[in-house]
C-alpha cells in the first residue's frame, strides 16, 4: 500500500509539476551552484549551472510518464484491434496478420526498438513509435488466441444458429466473452 501511495504521489506531482509552485527548471544561477541536499529552498541541492534538482526531477518525470505510458497505450489499442480483427475474421486475413506479427517475433524487442530508432531518426516521437511497434505483436497475439478460442465456443454457435450475422449479437458475444472470460468460467447471459 506504501509502494501504492509513492507511486501515485510521483505520478500527481509530475502532473501537477506547473501548479506546485517550483522554482524554473531550466533557469541557472552560477550563485546558487552545486548547492548540497539539504539546503533551505532546495531540498535536493542544485547542479553546477545553479537549478533546482527537485523542479528538474519532477518535471522530466513528466516526459518519462508520458514515454512510459503512451506507447504502451498506442500499443494495447492497436494490437487488441489487430487480435480482434484476425481472430474473428479468420482465413487468410488472420494468416496475413499473424505472419506479420511472426516477423516481428524474428528479431530481439531492444534491437528492433534501437533499428526503429535509428531509421525514424532522433526525437521523443520517433522512440514513441518504435517502443509502440516493439509492444504490439505480443498483445495482437494473445488477443488473437484469446478471440479466436470465444469464437468456437458454444453460445456463439448457438447465436449464428438462431440466425445472427456477424455485425450483431455474434461479434458483441465474442467481445464481451473475451473479456469477460478472463475473470469467470461461465459467460455472460
Amino acid at each position: 500500500m506504501a509502494c501504492a501511495f509513492i507511486l501515485v504521489l510521483i505520478f500527481a506531482s509530475a502532473l501537477l509539476a506547473p501548479w506546485l509552485g517550483l522554482a524554473d527548471p531550466y533557469q541557472g544561477s552560477m550563485i546558487r551552484r552545486l548547492r548540497h541536499i539539504g539546503t533551505p529552498n532546495y531540498p535536493l541541492g542544485t547542479d553546477e549551472l545553479g537549478r533546482d534538482m527537485l523542479a528538474r526531477l519532477i518535471y522530466g518525470g513528466r516526459l518519462s510518464l508520458i514515454i512510459g505510458i503512451l506507447p504502451v497505450i498506442l500499443a494495447f489499442v492497436i494490437g487488441t484491434s489487430l487480435g480482434l480483427v484476425a481472430g474473428y475474421v479468420g482465413g487468410k486475413l488472420n494468416t496475413a496478420i499473424m505472419r506479420t506479427v511472426d516477423v516481428f517475433y524474428a528479431f530481439p524487442s531492444v534491437l528492433l526498438a534501437i533499428a526503429i530508432s535509428g531509421a525514424l531518426g532522433a526525437g521523443i516521437v520517433n522512440s514513441i513509435v518504435s517502443l509502440t511497434i516493439v509492444f504490439v505483436p505480443q498483445i495482437t497475439r494473445v488477443a488473437e488466441s484469446v478471440t479466436t478460442g470465444v469464437r468456437n465456443m458454444d453460445f456463439v454457435e448457438a447465436a449464428r444458429a438462431s440466425g445472427a450475422g456477424p455485425p450483431s449479437p455474434s461479434c458483441a458475444c465474442t467481445c464481451s466473452a473475451m473479456f469477460w472470460g478472463r475473470f469467470s468460467s461461465t459467460p455472460p447471459v
